[in-house]
């Protein structure tokens, strides 16, 4: 299992990116805490820089606790890229709130499978 190097936020910023490559070139990203403008690049540098090499990226947003605009725009740039290069995006197990937000925009089948 490989961690990538995420570009640190400030201390006091409640947000926490970590992401890895499992033996079956799959990507794992958690995600935990706020995703906004201040946070969004925390979520963008693994799905841009480590996408490439992974046949399947899960985004695991359990603990995110709000995610605006910028971080659906993350998503669909993650989306878009993996279309692209052939690679599975799916948000795995999303917190209530990111399951609102993607519902709302109109992702939520999109990004997460259902029954």
């Amino acid at each position: 299992m490989l961690e990538s190097k995420v570009p640190p936020l400030g201390v006091d910023h409640p947000a926490n990116v970590m992401a890895h490559t499992l033996e079956d070139r799959s990507l794992r990203v958690l995600v935990r805490g706020e995703i906004d403008a201040a946070s969004v690049d925390l979520l963008r540098y693994p799905l841009e820089h480590l996408m490439i090499s992974n046949s399947c990226v899960e985004i695991d947003m359990h603990e995110v606790s709000f995610l605006d605009s910028s971080g659906i725009r993350v998503l669909m740039a993650a989306l878009k890229n993996g279309d692209a290069l052939g690679t599975t995006v799916r948000v795995v197990n999303p917190s209530p709130v990111v399951s609102r937000v993607l519902s709302v925009t109109g992702l939520l089948e999109r990004f997460v499978e259902t029954g």
